[in-house]
């Protein structure tokens, strides 16, 4: 595993447009025709002018976008395309008609008609929701999860393939390129912060905090997040690279990890009280602030019927309990408690 250092955002919240700039330099160098032509083009992840040139025909076709719509609304307006942050929409639009990438890519000047860019809308991935703490205590993307199979599949399949990532972790996106080149893997990590995290220390981890304390993103507001930003990405990056050698499946991590979650979560805020009257304040609380009913019908109870089979033992035991504990302290139809 290694961190590449790329150009460094020179606006707070440009990351999304930084990270897809990482991710198209890259997988360019990656399907170069000569390692002339590679090193060239990650040369290029440092040239400013390079990416503010795509940055500009990014947001114009965004622009263009705006004008065929028929209201005024968030995010879908001039005034919120030129404040620089790649919305959701924005992403799901550029990557849903796999010729707007390359084309954009090629009227920026980073390409040209033989640069082998027609399917790198088939080699990037883009997930907002891949914070390590939200997929621990909170909602599961299942879709992504499955998305992520199904590329790790590719891998094992192939001595050489190659997939970029744009993942929104906290407040922030990075991008993971992974590379398996006659057999050897590699997966990079570019965060456009540029502070150095793969083998950073939790000192470390907390130094870069300090040094970014007057950062508009790590305000008092942002600190948590901020934090768990710098954390998100090594914790991700580790966990591609495990998966892609085998030594990890990505469905039975996470699903793992969700549930170790959730069950330490019920531990901390609510706990084993003795009393019902005790036990139903605690719940009701941790259900308001913590798990929703609709949280953990689409997350535990779903992951419970529908993915049994990548469960431990010891995590479908664990379950087991807990519906025990509460269903035989609660009544929960009578007390009008949404059921789960």
């Amino acid at each position: 595993m290694i961190q590449f250092k790329a150009l460094k955002q020179a606006k707070n919240d440009s990351c999304g447009y930084y990270a897809m700039y990482n991710a198209l330099s890259c997988v360019q160098a990656l399907r170069a025709y000569s390692d002339a032509d590679a090193s060239h083009h990650i040369s290029q992840l440092y040239s400013r002018a390079r990416f503010w040139r795509l940055f500009t025909h990014l947001t114009n076709h965004l622009k263009e976008k705006v004008k065929t719509l028929q209201y005024d609304t968030y995010p879908w307006t001039n005034t919120h395309v030129e404040k620089g942050v790649l919305e959701r929409p924005y992403i799901e639009h550029l990557m849903e008609d796999p010729s707007t990438l390359p084309n954009i890519w090629r009227r920026a000047g980073c390409g040209h008609a033989q640069d082998g860019m027609d399917t790198v809308s088939h080699m990037i991935s883009a997930m907002p929701d891949f914070s390590m703490h939200s997929l621990r205590y909170n909602r599961l993307p299942l879709n992504d999860i499955a998305a992520l199979d199904k590329v790790f599949s590719l891998f094992s399949a192939s001595d050489d393939y190659t997939h970029a990532f744009l993942l929104g972790q906290t407040i922030h996106w990075v991008c993971i390129v992974c590379s398996k080149l006659s057999g050897r893997v590699e997966v990079a990590l570019i965060d456009s912060r540029n502070h150095k995290l793969l083998g950073a220390t939790e000192e470390e981890i907390k130094s870069i905090m300090d040094e970014d304390a007057d950062d508009p993103d790590l305000t008092t507001r942002y600190k948590g997040p901020g934090y768990q930003s710098l954390k998100d990405p090594v914790q991700t990056t580790t966990l591609f690279h495990d998966c892609i050698t085998g030594r990890q499946d990505i469905t039975t991590y996470l699903l793992e990890y969700n549930m170790d979650g959730f069950f330490e979560s019920f531990e901390e805020h609510v706990g084993l009280p003795s009393k019902e009257d005790e036990i139903l304040m605690l719940l009701i609380g941790w259900l308001e602030g913590y798990w929703p009913p609709p949280v953990i019908r689409h997350n535990i109870v779903q992951i419970v019927e529908q993915k049994r089979r990548y469960l431990s033992n010891n995590t479908r035991d664990k379950f087991h309990a807990w519906g025990t504990y509460l269903s035989e302290r609660i009544d929960f139809q009578g007390c009008g408690f949404p059921v789960v």
